[in-house]
């Protein structure tokens, strides 16, 4: 059996030899994994996916490698999953195995980097959408810069936001996830930090020098602990704030997308919309709802109302559990026959480049049954699904990220200390002491914990 370092020099040959769709380098304390399609924005197809998980599994399994970063070629980290080819091949029922597969394939890996032993240091920088996520936000470190776009758009084109965002969307503050999920909103830069979706922003000029920095990193001795805390500080002594690209979903905008997307029936959340674009705030507010509610309009409704579904489920669930929901919905959005809005809807977005509303079918939210939602996307009782491979040993499931204190902290936490003195509501400064002693004193975070605090208290 050949050993860990044989492995990656055959991996690192083999894909010398041909289209290097991702490539793999070992230099000081680092295993760099590479996508390399950049003309297609790195968008994932089954070549990728048949080679990244045995990159990472060569790099998890050599001793000398320490840390595994992962990072796109050209101007994406990673755009998504090859959805044309994928679409195409759902219309007809010869090819749609194709598809199937490689739904398969993405969302073992995803579970792979959920349970990796060694911290994945995934650099954001570019367009990371859909696919791109399930790559880099189940992993310890995502690092954003001025020029990231994050996104899940596939509500869009007649699909869900799969690779394992089921787990990760309920998670977000508040409603953030689910507003993310049901309309495409695009974060951008510094606001994918504030959002928790980066657990670090750093400008993209000092992006060379963190990666020379991380492989150059002294690590002989030190545990895993130890060398998560080494990278961590590494990052941090990189990281910057950036005015331009800072939030909007803050104050009382923030407080509109809590109270309208709360609801777990998307006709309730429409409706809620359509109360506050009337409603006494006005100005800004009311054009915000407007706006929304004709995103909304735009989007599939079996897309809209899996979606939140699989949000509300995912919340309680295990990171397993959810990637095996993943593949069960996702199998039946290849099947046209049954589903027949993911072919219209990449049709119609990408192939025919048209930006009005896609002939959905069913056409309509009120068309569309909750009881045929429920028995066509989760009744695993009724028809036999695929089923990923089994987990490894190691693979344990978990409600929450293992790694989630590497980030801004979580708004409850904020909001359960500050409530938590005798008093019953701590000082904005002794709150600020404590996320600082915690969690750091990273970028931005005096602002993120006053606006917090001066929206929930």
């Amino acid at each position: 059996m050949a050993s860990s370092k044989d492995r990656i020099a055959m991996l690192d040959g083999h894909l010398g030899k041909t289209a290097p769709v991702v490539t793999l380098q070992r230099k000081g304390c680092a295993g760099i994994i590479s996508l390399n399609r950049p003309k297609a924005l790195n968008s994932l197809n089954q070549e990728m996916i048949d080679l990244l998980q045995p990159a990472l599994r060569a790099c998890e399994t050599d001793p000398q490698c320490k840390i595994i970063i992962l990072r796109g070629e050209g101007r994406a980290f990673c755009a998504g999953g090859d959805v044309v080819d994928l679409a195409t091949a759902a219309r007809y029922p010869d090819k749609r195995h194709k598809s199937v597969n490689l739904f398969k394939g993405e969302y073992e890996t995803d579970r792979y980097i959920a349970h990796l032993r060694k911290p994945l240091i995934s650099l954001l920088h570019g367009i990371t959408m859909g696919g791109g996520a399930g790559l880099s936000v189940h992993g310890s470190f995502r690092v954003a810069t001025e020029k990231t776009v994050f996104a899940m758009p596939e509500t869009g084109i007649g699909l869900f936001p799969d690779v394992g965002a089921n787990f990760f969307l309920p998670r977000m503050d508040g409603q953030l996830g689910t507003y993310i999920a049901l309309t495409s909103e695009r974060l951008t830069g510094f606001a994918v930090y504030q959002s928790r979706i980066a657990t670090h922003f750093v400008p993209s000029s000092a992006m060379p020098e963190l990666v020379e920095k991380l492989v150059s990193l002294k690590m002989d001795g030190k545990d895993g602990k130890a060398v998560s805390r080494a990278v961590d500080e590494c990052i941090e002594s990189f990281a910057s704030e950036d005015e331009k690209t800072k939030t909007t979903l803050v104050g009382e905008k923030r407080k509109a997308i809590d109270e309208c997307f709360k609801y777990d029936r998307m006709e309730d959340i429409v409706q809620a919309l359509k109360k506050c674009a009337g409603g006494e705030a006005g100005g800004d507010l009311s054009t915000w709802s407007k706006e929304t509610l004709k995103t909304i309009e735009l989007k599939s409704p079996t897309s809209l109302k899996v979606t939140l579904e699989g949000i509300r489920r995912g919340k309680t669930m295990g990171i397993n559990e959810v990637l095996q929901m993943d593949m069960e919905i996702g199998e039946m959005f290849c099947n046209a026959d049954i589903v027949p809005d993911f072919a219209e809807g990449v049709t119609h977005l990408l192939v025919n480049k048209r930006k009005d509303r896609a002939a959905w079918n069913p056409s309509t939210l009120e068309q569309t049954s909750d009881s045929q939602i429920l028995d066509i996307f989760f009744n695993p009782s009724k028809r036999k699904y695929t089923q990923l491979v089994k987990a490894e040993e190691h693979m344990v499931d978990y409600l929450e990220y293992p790694h989630s204190n590497f980030g801004l902290p979580a708004e409850e936490k904020i909001v359960d200390y500050a409530s938590s003195t005798s008093t019953g509501q701590a000082k904005k400064e002794d709150v600020l002491k404590w996320a600082r002693e915690k969690y750091g004193d990273k970028p931005g975070l005096k602002g993120y914990v006053g606006e917090v605090l001066d929206r929930r208290q």
